[in-house]
């Protein structure tokens, strides 16, 4: 499943609003793949 406007990869409730998948748990997702520790 691709996120609506990123074309990201998310994986989380289909029932969630796409715009919130995108703003709060995409940005998490980069974070914890990306940051410091990746």
């Amino acid at each position: 499943t691709l996120a609506a406007s990123s074309s990201r990869p998310f994986l989380s409730n289909i029932n969630f609003n796409r715009d919130l998948n995108d703003n709060l748990y995409n940005r998490m997702w980069e974070y914890n793949n990306y940051g410091d520790d990746a």
